[in-house]
């Protein structure tokens, strides 16, 4: 049944392309393309990981079915373009960039927090745990990241000394926390902007995919604890395949409270502003053998738990027609949805781990705020007599 659930998605990886114009980046093509090589891995690699059954297969089809569906839907329609053509202030981009640069200190600080903290066995693999628990840093890399987006999307002999500063700001910030997620974000938003100006073609693109997973492997050898071996197979099975067994342990309508997995922050909002007495269950999943350890369950992990296929069917449904809205406002040239699009598409590339439009409510949230300022003080003319230039 795999072999043909994994034809069903490079079916659609190729209409996708088709009706997205060739474009790599569009989620439609993202989220087939992906999955169809998460299945041929898991088809053709010896991962010794445990087979999956008809819940996997059933759920990742009706994921990938309706997320493609709405998405190209969504992208064949026309919308109103508020920001279309429109640069962002240059007041703003000041701001941001200086104001960056003001926070860099901060990234000094969380180093110091972490060496403070002591090492255990491994220092590389300590400064990963510390940073999840959070530095002083963490506060400031949405503004990092949408001033070098700013920077970078605007990218001119004027301001290249800017996008090179952000970009190593962010870069550093990736190599303190060793997060593989934090790399592939930096990844992903640059090559999204330079694909979607036409500044590099998609073999330069598909380089540095290599490159990116090239890095990811270091840093896993850097994170091992003496003694471990790291093989390539041992690797994918672990970071790309082991959230598919892993599903399978999962068991449909299981939540205690309504959607709790699903609406995570709305509790917790409602439990820090002492509105509920209901506690949020813990974003980090428990560890399962299968017979890999791992914590990672798929972007399906929290909709069939809270509301099994049809939770999937209905939330796969939403999250197409939210990306295909997004990217084909970026096709009507909107450059703030442009901005947008690039920084949370990274959600689509890691959907073989887990959920992020939930999950990570609040910094989506943060993000869409934050880079619509310098827009609408574009837009309306704010503290400046017209718009400025790029």
């Amino acid at each position: 049944m795999i072999v043909f659930v994994c034809i069903f998605f490079l079916a659609l990886f190729v209409l996708s392309l088709y009706l997205s114009k060739n474009a790599l980046y569009a989620p439609a093509v993202i989220v087939s393309g992906l999955w169809s090589v998460c299945l041929l891995a898991f088809i053709l690699m010896d991962h010794k990981l445990n087979d999956p059954n008809g819940a996997f297969l059933i759920g990742i089809s009706i994921w990938v079915g309706t997320f493609c569906f709405f998405s190209l839907f969504a992208q064949s329609l026309k919308f109103n373009t508020p920001f279309r053509n429109a640069m962002p202030s240059k007041i703003a981009r000041d701001i941001y960039f200086y104001f960056s640069l003001a926070t860099l200190p901060f990234l000094v600080i969380s180093v110091h927090e972490i060496i403070s903290s002591g090492f255990i066995q491994n220092p590389y693999n300590t400064l990963r745990i510390e940073n999840v628990k959070g530095t002083t840093a963490a506060f400031f890399v949405v503004f990092w990241m949408i001033s070098y987006v700013l920077e970078l999307y605007n990218l001119s002999a004027k301001n290249r000394g800017r996008v090179l500063l952000m970009f190593v700001l962010n870069l550093f910030y990736a190599v303190i926390s060793l997060g593989k997620t934090n790399f592939l974000t930096l990844f992903a938003v640059t090559l999204i902007i330079l694909l979607h100006k036409k500044l590099i073609k998609a073999k330069v693109a598909f380089l540095g995919a290599a490159l990116l997973f090239l890095v990811f492997i270091f840093i896993q050898i850097l994170r091992s604890n003496a003694g471990e071996s790291l093989d390539l197979n041992s690797f994918i099975a672990m970071y790309f395949l082991s959230g598919v067994p892993a599903f399978e342990t999962v068991t449909p309508h299981s939540n205690v409270y309504f959607g709790e997995n699903t609406f995570r922050f709305f509790y917790a909002v409602r439990y820090e502003l002492g509105l509920s007495s209901i506690k949020p269950v813990n974003p980090v999943l428990p560890f399962i053998n299968v017979p890999i350890l791992t914590n990672t369950y798929t972007v399906l992990y929290p909709y069939y738990k809270d509301f099994g296929f049809a939770g999937i069917a209905v939330f796969g449904s939403f999250a197409g027609y939210v990306y295909g809205w997004m990217f084909r406002k970026l096709q009507l040239k909107d450059y703030y949805f442009t901005t947008i699009y690039a920084i949370l598409s990274v959600g689509l590339f890691v959907q073989f781990m887990n959920e992020t439009i939930f999950t990570l409510f609040s910094q989506n949230l943060q993000y869409v705020i934050i880079a619509l300022i310098p827009f609408v003080i574009s837009k309306y003319h704010l503290f400046e007599k017209k718009t400025a230039g790029a």
